[in-house]
């Protein structure tokens, strides 16, 4: 028959107490996984979404840029069109207004002298 005795320096009491502090720390291995877990699955899903925004910044910026660039086209047309019609019209508004001066002064008396 085995010696049911307890080893010298230690007894019962002792073992319970690490036994409970074993289960402790298993409770806690175990709760912080689950933690853990739990931050992993929201990271990726954060992940996910900022992903798909990025993905949507992506194209708006390059729609913008493209619009930026027809804009630019359009405005350079447009400049060009203006110098165009300026460079076309100015010669004879120019001479509309010198013909319209001097027929002003050619019917229009002379400035009365400053009074003393």
């Amino acid at each position: 028959m085995p010696d049911m005795t307890e080893p010298e320096g230690l007894n019962l009491d002792s073992i319970d107490y690490w036994r409970d502090r074993a289960g402790d720390f298993q409770q806690k291995y175990e709760d912080l996984k689950e933690e853990y877990r739990s931050l992993e699955a929201t990271g990726k899903e954060v992940e996910g979404e900022l992903e798909d925004l990025i993905r949507m910044l992506e194209q708006q910026n390059s729609k913008l840029k493209t619009d930026h660039s027809q804009t630019t086209s359009d405005l350079e047309k447009l400049r060009q069109v203006f110098q165009q019609k300026r460079t076309q019209f100015n010669p004879s508004f120019n001479r509309s207004i010198a013909l319209r001066h001097s027929h002003n002064s050619e019917t229009s008396s002379p400035p009365p002298p400053p009074s003393r």
